[in-house]
């Protein structure tokens, strides 16, 4: 459109989804921030914990969303909105660390999966004969977990046994391995 001349007005100011008007506010001013946080707290608290699923997780991210509000200079004329924007954002940081996380404990658990059977492949022979020490249920627990690689849940499913317990009971089953087999090593030299 071409500029006719006339002097155009200036654009209404935004209203809050309280209903109040707000201008651009410069963030030195704490009692507004104050004042969001009170106005909008909850909401963003909600909004969070359910993109997060985590009571805990959600209020970080409002703290977090608080603080960048404080550093903020000048606060865009919706706050309401801008408050929301940088929550998503610290919730989507925070699903992506959860997720680097995870991927980061199932490397540690496969490299230490195969430790176990490379310390079992090690000693083959001396293992089957402390194997022959063992109960039948323990020595297919130990063979399921370290020779197959089943995991714990997978175990857990077929014997109807906590995977927790399962861990627990494999963790001191090589425990007592490893110990009778030093003894042993100590006898006969």
């Amino acid at each position: 459109m071409r500029n006719s001349g006339v002097p155009r007005p200036d654009p209404p100011p935004e209203a809050s989804a309280s209903g109040e008007v707000s201008q651009e506010t410069e963030c030195s001013d704490v009692a507004a921030v104050v004042g969001w946080h009170t106005e909008f707290g909850d909401p963003l608290r909600a909004f969070a914990a359910g993109l997060l699923r985590d009571a805990t997780a959600a209020d970080d991210v409002v703290q977090t969303t608080f603080a960048k509000a404080l550093q903020q200079q000048p606060i865009p004329s919706n706050p309401r909105a801008w408050l929301f924007t940088v929550a998503r954002n610290e919730c989507l940081t925070v699903l992506r660390r959860r997720t680097r996380e995870k991927r980061a404990i199932g490397e540690l658990e496969a490299r230490k999966a195969e430790s176990e059977v490379a310390t079992v492949e090690c000693s083959h022979p001396a293992i089957e004969s402390l194997l022959a020490e063992l109960s039948s249920a323990d020595v297919d627990l130990l063979r399921r977990r370290i020779v197959d690689g089943a995991s714990y849940r997978e175990l857990s499913d077929e014997t109807g046994e906590n995977p927790s317990t399962l861990t627990t009971r494999v963790q001191r089953l090589l425990k007592r391995l490893r110990r009778a087999g030093s003894q042993r090593d100590a006898e006969n030299p």
